[in-house]
C-alpha cells in the first residue's frame, strides 16, 4: 500500500510539472485563441479529429483531439509549423479525457485561458494569457486582421476558417513525402480518413468524411508504415499488401492513384 501510494505521488507531481511547462508557455507573447470554440458547452466536433484551441508565439500549439466511439479524447501540446504538427510526438499531452471545453477569464484583472476537462473526474486548468496586470479600462479594439486585447492576445480569424466539406482532401503528400497540402483535417466537419498512396512516414493522404475503408469502391485500410518493410515510394499497385479490404475483396491502384477495395 505504501508503495502504491509512492507511485500515485510521483505521476501526480510529475503530471503537475508538465502543465508548469506548459503555463510559462503561455506567458509568451502573440497567444492565439481560436474564439470559435470559447464558451462551448463541450468541444465534440469534427469527430475523432484534432482542433487547435490555441497557438503560442507560432511555434507550438495546444490542441485537442475529440472521442469517437471508445476512443477518449487527447489534450496535447504541440510543435506548431504551417499548422498544428499533429502527427509529431508531443511535448505534454493528458489523455482519457470524455468531456473539455474552453473559456476566458478575467480575475483580478488578469486574463486566463481556462480549460476545464472531465477524466472522468473534473478538473480545471488556468494558463494565463498576460505577464502582466490588465487595465480596468482596456477597450476592445478592430483590427483588420485579428480582434485583440492589447497587442500580444490574439482572438480570432487565425484559427476561425470554414469546415472542409466530406470528399474533400485534407493532407496532401506526394512521393518524395512532401507536403503538398497543408494538414488541416481539424476543419474536417464529419471527420476524415487516410487512404493508401505514398509510403511515408507521416502516413499516406487524407480525406474529409467518414471512414468506410475496406467497403466495396472504397479506399483499403492502410496498414501500418513500420509493419510493410518496404522502399517502394508508391504503395498504389493491384493486390498490393499495404491496404486490407473487407473478405471477399482484393486491393487495387485507382485513376486517381489511391488503393480502393473491388
Amino acid at each position: 500500500m505504501k508503495y502504491l501510494i509512492l507511485i500515485i505521488l510521483f505521476f501526480s507531481c510529475h503530471k503537475q510539472d508538465e502543465m508548469e511547462f506548459v503555463k510559462r508557455e503561455f506567458l509568451k507573447k502573440n497567444v492565439i485563441i481560436n474564439d470559435a470554440l470559447l464558451e462551448k458547452n463541450e468541444i465534440t466536433e469534427p469527430l475523432n479529429s484534432w482542433v487547435t484551441l490555441a497557438v503560442v508565439d507560432r511555434w507550438y500549439c495546444l490542441a485537442y483531439k475529440t472521442p469517437f466511439a471508445k476512443s477518449k479524447g487527447r489534450l496535447a501540446y504541440l510543435p506548431f509549423k504551417n499548422g498544428c504538427q499533429y502527427i509529431q510526438k508531443p511535448l505534454v499531452e493528458i489523455k482519457n479525457i470524455d468531456k473539455l471545453s474552453i473559456s476566458l477569464n478575467n480575475e483580478l484583472d488578469k486574463l486566463t485561458l481556462k480549460i476545464n476537462l472531465h477524466k472522468p473526474k473534473k478538473e480545471v486548468i488556468t494558463l494565463p494569457l498576460l505577464s502582466t496586470s490588465l487595465k480596468r479600462d482596456y477597450k476592445k479594439l478592430d483590427h483588420p486582421l485579428d480582434q485583440s486585447y492589447l497587442t500580444d492576445v490574439f482572438f480570432g480569424r487565425y484559427e476561425k476558417k470554414e469546415m472542409i466539406a466530406d470528399g474533400r482532401i485534407c493532407h496532401g503528400v506526394n512521393a518524395s513525402c512532401q507536403n503538398v497540402v497543408t494538414y488541416r483535417c481539424d476543419q474536417c466537419k464529419s471527420g476524415f480518413y487516410e487512404v493508401v498512396d505514398f509510403n511515408c512516414l507521416q502516413g499516406g493522404s487524407k480525406y474529409c468524411g467518414i471512414d468506410k475503408c475496406g467497403e466495396k469502391n472504397q479506399p483499403a485500410c492502410p496498414r501500418g508504415y513500420n509493419i510493410l518493410e518496404t522502399k517502394l515510394k508508391s504503395l498504389c499497385i493491384d493486390g498490393s499488401p499495404a491496404g486490407f479490404c473487407n473478405p471477399g475483396l482484393k486491393t487495387f491502384c485507382n485513376e486517381d492513384k489511391i488503393l480502393i477495395c473491388l
